[in-house]
């Protein structure tokens, strides 16, 4: 992968991050807390509904395309619950973590990404 790729990759994750205040809240949710996180806890810090968390986790139709979904765009992992627990919990990758510092960067979402910061905190 060359440059021209990542930039693509930069542009496609900066697009979906525009588009989806769910997603980015979710990116930073994962980067403040530092912890794996199951969809239920990351619905009651986020404060949406299941279905919009996993959406933007996987994907979900027309509202939320599994092109720009956060695991597929390598920002989070999906980790399998151990032999007592099923439960399946997310957390975020290398890269991940370096759009979060990135996005804090950029002054089109450093006012957005403080006030959810803040929220988290």
């Amino acid at each position: 992968m060359g440059e021209e790729s990542d930039y693509e990759d930069y542009c496609q994750i900066m697009y979906a991050m525009r588009k989806s205040v769910v997603r980015m809240k979710i990116l930073v949710y994962l980067f403040v807390c530092g912890e794996p996180r199951n969809i239920q806890q990351i619905t009651n810090v986020v404060g949406t509904w299941p279905s919009h968390v996993r959406g933007a986790m996987w994907g979900m139709g027309k509202r939320y395309n599994a092109e720009s979904s956060l695991l597929a765009r390598g920002l989070v992992a999906r980790l399998s619950g151990d032999i007592n627990s099923n439960v399946t919990t997310y957390t975020l990758t290398e890269k991940g973590r370096a759009y979060v510092l990135l996005i804090c960067t950029t002054p089109e979402f450093n006012r957005s990404v403080r006030a959810i910061i803040e929220q988290f905190t």
